[in-house]
Parts: C-alpha cells; structure tokens; sequence
C-alpha cells in the first residue's frame, strides 16, 4: 500500500458536456502534483460528456474511468468508492470545480491523519467570478468528535452542511470486513448526501473542521435540488425529519436545530403554495405541519424572531384553512427572498 494514492476523487457524470471541462481543468494542478487519483464514474451519459472525460484522461496518470449504465449519482459514487485506491476519498459533482488553494492546503492537511476533513463552500455561476460563501465562517480551524461533525453539519446557519461534496474521509472507515458498509442510499434522490455522512460521522473519532472554503458549487437553475415540486418538496421534509431522529438519538445537543430545519420548511412550502395558489400541494404537507407546526419554533434561540413570527403566521393561515383567495393580493410580499 506504499505506493497508494493519498487521496481519492471521485466525480460522477451525467451528460455533463456543457460544465464538466472547467471541472477537470481545477483538477490538472492535483494531478501534477502527484498522490491523488481521480475517478470518473460515466453514469451512463449519452451527450459528449464521455469524449471529454477520454480527452482529459490521455496522457495523465492517476485517471480511473469507469462506465456504467445509468443509475443515478448516488450508484455512482458507490462505484467510485469501491474502485477507489487512496487513503483518504472525497467527491466532486461534474459541474463544480475546486479551488486553486486545494492541493497547497488541503493535501498536507491530510497527512496529519485527522479520520475527516470539513470545509466550506462557496456558490457562482462560473469558474472565475466571485461566488458568495455560504454559512457563518467559523474563526479558527479546529479538531472535534463525531459529535461535532454531527452538530456542525445540522446546525442552524451552518458553514459546512450535509452536502456530499465539501467532505473529506479515510477509506477505511466505509467499509467493514472488506464491504462497503457506509454508503450512498441508492434508493434516494434527494438529500441522499446528508444521510450518507451522518451515517459517516459515527465512524469518525477525530475530525478536522476548517474554516476555509475550497469547493465551489456551480449554480445551475432548473438542477434537480432547485426544483421545487410537490414531491420534491415532500421528500425533503422527509429526509429533514430522518435527520432530526438521528440528532435526537446520537447528538441531542443539536436536536432543537434539526428540528427547527423541518418547522422552518413547512413554513416555507406553506408560503410558496399560498403564493402559487396550489391549493393541492398546500393539503399535501397538512400532515407535516400538524407533527411540526411554526409554534414549536418559540423556544429555540438561534431562530430570529421574524423567521418565529412567519412561522406562526402560517399556523394561524393552516388552522382557519384560509382560502388561497384571501392572500392573493399580497402575493408579491410573500413572494420576496424566496427561491426561483
């Protein structure tokens, strides 16, 4: 194992001709540089995006590519785990790329051992225009328990979140007896990455949380994670209160949070339905609201006290089962800072 990679990066692609070139060219320093190895996993794409993937993989060591027919990202990074050779693996979507400061900074902090890695991100539009972090940026880099990880990830206005990408972890620590235990739910497609590193983090005796971002995540409208749709919306309340079990039995310091994440959601497709008069999408998630209604938001300190007055504002419209009618013309109020 001597001559194994240091660190493992493994990008699932699909049809991704149009992004997946400013990807790998933030990757042509790591692989200069020596010790990383880069997986591509072709999920199938039936655009140019496999051309691209052969281009860039010519001539340069350390380039695994893999095809397989089309199974969804979460099928994907599995399969780049398992091919995966380097101690330490992480995951970079196609149409993201990362920062010039990644190979300088990151990779001598790996060889200090730390079982995780966690860093922040930013969001642009394109390679080279300035993005805007996301998250409170912590004051000073620090080490933590899975605990911590647990809290860092759930807590409210957090810098890292549950995202799949920002993450960095020893390989090992997935599998159990040669298989790989700590895996994607390949049966999910949406949040799936949050499931997947809170099952991760319990692995994780001492990890390092840095207060950088070296991961830029490309804003694409119209991506799956931007569309709003009543299933859509209703998985995630899903995925929110999955999470917020977790919390309760494994980190209860950050339960409140994790549960102000689901308040906070209802509150914000209550909102959206009455905006679009979606009289069906507002009875769908009636049921939520009953379990988890803008009251319970009263006694959580981290929340601001217009997001706790919104919130209850929508208990009083659910509980009179106010007509849509009754806030049309306060639609374009409603409507301000919410999501496209």
């Amino acid at each position: 194992m001597s001559n194994a990679p240091l660190l493992s990066i493994v990008i699932p692609v699909y049809n991704g001709e149009q992004y997946i070139k400013a990807c790998f060219d933030s990757l042509c320093r790591l692989v200069e540089v020596g010790g990383i190895e880069i997986i591509v996993i072709d999920d199938g794409s039936t655009d140019e995006s496999r051309n691209i993937i052969f281009d860039f993989a010519k001539d340069k060591d350390g380039v695994v590519l893999a095809r397989q027919n089309n199974g969804g990202v979460s099928s994907a990074r599995n399969h780049g785990i398992q091919l995966a050779t380097g101690k330490y693996v992480m995951f970079l979507d196609g149409d993201d790329w990362l920062s010039g400061d990644f190979s300088k900074e990151i990779i001598p902090k790996l060889k200090e051992n730390h079982d995780c890695l966690m860093f922040g991100f930013w969001e642009s539009f394109e390679p080279g225009e300035t993005g805007a972090i996301i998250g409170r940026i912590p004051d000073a880099e620090v080490t933590g328990t899975s605990k911590d990880m647990i809290y860092r990830m759930l807590s409210f206005d957090t810098f890292y979140g549950g995202y799949a990408w920002n993450k960095i972890i020893k390989r090992d620590l997935l599998f159990s007896n040669g298989v790989l235990t700590v895996k994607f739910d390949e049966h999910l497609s949406f949040m799936e990455d949050e499931q997947f590193w809170l099952q991760a983090a319990l692995t994780c005796d001492e990890v390092l949380f840095l207060n950088k971002a070296y991961y830029c995540y490309r804003v694409v409208q119209g991506s799956l994670s931007r569309k709003h749709t009543t299933q859509n919306n209703l998985i995630e309340l899903e995925m929110k209160e999955r999470s917020y079990l977790f919390a309760k039995q494994y980190c209860p310091e950050v339960a409140e949070q994790a549960l102000a994440r689901i308040v906070l959601a209802v509150g914000g497709f209550i909102r959206r339905y009455y905006v679009l008069q979606d009289r069906e999408g507002l009875e769908s998630i009636r049921e939520y609201w009953g379990k988890y209604p803008g009251k319970r938001l009263s006694g959580i300190s981290e929340i601001p006290f217009v997001l706790k007055t919104a919130a209850l504002l929508c208990d009083g419209a659910m509980a009179l089962r106010l007509p849509l009618v009754c806030l049309r013309p306060l639609s374009s109020i409603l409507s301000k800072g919410m999501p496209e």
